[in-house]
């Protein structure tokens, strides 16, 4: 199903692909160990494998460049340890995590760097928490871009519709969507949280691949968001991370009307971010300051919106770009981008923003019925 937005901007409508409703990863609401929820994970899907030839093929690209920079790092171990190196085990594993953490480390911190120049005196801080936020986003982005989004259909939280079917009644359904180069596997961490702090029903979607036009990632959402409009529940909540809050308000600037009651976007460039003027490519181009793609976003949502973005956002450029005008701003400090899906406070502070807002609803509906 293809909105009115995209048909007014000239999108060409994509082919959809059906959405197996039957697939589910479920959260436990028990407190373990996040490695050991990894492992068990892991270990469940390689116990349970799907037969093969039902799309459950992991992605193409993110597979190849971890196999190159496991290569890569494998090389340099051998350079290290010399003929020795693969009787080593032990030690070139060590050298491959080592290699493959001061890569990002070096990525964040020049990411840091290039946004503390253009965001001058306000980016400031301690040297000692500098090393804290930059060490954290680079870890964060290991995690993520090593296992979590590689390993997608393993981490993705997937609500299934007709088993949620019997209990979504009087619930609240949070649907999660990613941002540029991730998938949702990206949110394993925050949703596992998020379910334990709110008692909600989780689910994400994936917004197809990484460089196309903003435009037509909004079809791919639409069709999720008609299906979980069959459940019971009157109440879904969107949450968008980076490009993906962007995705969200083009949706509800087309649907005002939905079963969609709050937005809370995570570090999303509203007013636009510098960093996308590195590439030419077609989504980044639309994420530029002033850019027609932002230019054509009303400036009002159809429902109440929440910004939470952080001063320290090495991509978000400026930091003040991560709200707008009509939403209410959380700014938080010392988080890069991606380490905004993985603070326990910020899951926290998005989870009371859930239930601060659902508690009003119920309090209007009480005063209606009177």
């Amino acid at each position: 199903m293809t909105s009115e937005l995209c048909q007014a901007r000239g999108c060409a409508p994509i082919r959809q692909r059906p959405i197996n409703c039957d697939r589910v990863h479920p959260f436990d609401a028990e407190e373990i160990d996040i490695f050991e929820a990894i492992r068990l994970r892991a270990w469940g899907a390689v116990s349970c494998a799907a037969p093969v030839g039902q799309n459950q093929m992991l992605p193409a690209i993110p597979i190849a460049l971890i196999l190159t920079e496991w290569g890569l790092c494998v090389f340099v171990g051998m350079q290290f340890f010399g003929d020795t190196a693969m009787r080593r085990l032990g030690e070139l594993t060590t050298c491959i995590l080592l290699w493959i953490f001061c890569l990002r480390l070096l990525a964040v911190a020049l990411s840091f760097g290039v946004a503390s120049r253009m965001n001058g005196r306000s980016f400031q801080q301690p040297w000692h928490l500098w090393v804290g936020t930059i060490v954290r986003e680079a870890w964060n982005i290991v995690i993520g871009f090593s296992i979590l989004i590689p390993l997608r259909h393993l981490f993705a939280p997937r609500l299934s519709l007709r088993k949620s079917a019997q209990h979504a009644k009087g619930k609240t359904i949070v649907v999660l969507v990613h941002g540029l180069l991730s998938n949702s596997g990206i949110w394993f961490v925050f949703a596992r949280r998020l379910a334990r702090r709110t008692d909600a029903l989780i689910d994400s979607v994936d917004l197809g691949p990484a460089f196309q036009s903003i435009n037509l990632a909004i079809p791919r959402l639409d069709a999720r968001l008609h299906a979980l409009e069959q459940l019971e529940s009157a109440r879904i909540v969107l949450i968008g991370h980076s490009m993906g809050g962007l995705v969200c308000r083009a949706w509800l600037q087309a649907h005002p009307k939905s079963a969609v009651t709050q937005l809370i976007t995570l570090g999303t460039p509203h007013q636009g971010s510098m960093s996308a003027l590195a590439f030419p490519l077609t989504n980044l181009r639309e994420m530029r300051p002033n850019s027609p793609w932002l230019q054509a976003l009303e400036p009002t949502c159809a429902v109440p919106t929440a910004c939470v973005f952080s001063k320290h956002d090495n991509l978000v450029i400026p930091f003040e770009s991560g709200c707008f005008k009509e939403a209410m701003p959380h700014e938080l400090s010392g988080l890069g981008h991606l380490s905004l899906l993985f603070d326990r406070p910020t899951c926290d502070l998005v989870g009371d923003l859930i239930i601060n807002h659902r508690k009003q609803v119920e309090l209007g509906a009480t005063i209606r019925q009177k």
